[in-house]
């Protein structure tokens, strides 16, 4: 078994309300080191920059120090098995994709909900549904959908298709990215 501890970039959205003033790097590097009961070594967090988004909302670019555990296996070649952030237990890489893939999917599952009620208000104002040959996002959004939605959480394109039954359906390919299969996440009103 072989250890190796990469430094990782990772990326964090702060919420300001229980942060008066300025957002400062010791401030990031304290809540991420806390960041999942984890207790990490503040200066083993380097924050590379820090962007203001809007007055609640601030995006810390890091690089986080994770260890990775490789097992070889019997053809002699070696593989990550698990990881580990901070004193965190080990984690089998299987379960870690798994577990980002549920995340994921939950995201998408609400981003086309999200799609789908802004078709309806769409329907409700125009009489119709949004032409499928247009950019839906681009259709929607501000008026009948406040977020920008382009994509699925695999950086996936969102299929929108218009049905015979004056219905509609929005398909995201999951995360094996094929269509078609039993990982897709569909919604149909």
């Amino acid at each position: 078994m072989r250890y190796v501890v990469p430094t990782v970039l990772a990326a964090a959205v702060f919420v300001l309300s229980g942060c008066s003033g300025r957002l400062s790097q010791d401030n990031v590097r304290e809540q991420i080191a806390e960041l999942g009961g984890s207790s990490l070594i503040p200066s083993e967090i380097e924050v590379q920059r820090i962007v203001i988004d809007s007055e609640t909302r601030a995006i810390a670019e890091t690089n986080v120090k994770m260890a990775f555990q490789f097992e070889r296996e019997a053809g002699g070649e070696w593989r990550i098995a698990a990881a580990r952030l901070g004193d965190r237990q080990w984690v089998d890489i299987g379960t870690l994709f798994a577990a980002l893939d549920r995340q994921r999917s939950d995201d998408t599952s609400a981003a086309l909900q999200k799609l789908a009620d802004g078709i309806s208000e769409y329907r409700e104002e125009n009489g119709s549904l949004p032409d499928p040959d247009s950019n839906l996002s681009d259709t929607l959004h501000p008026l009948f959908m406040e977020e920008l939605i382009r994509q699925d959480s695999w950086a996936q394109d969102i299929q929108y298709e218009v049905t015979g039954d004056g219905g509609f359906r929005l398909r995201s390919t999951g995360p094996d990215r094929m269509p078609g299969t039993s990982d897709d996440i569909v919604v149909a009103p």
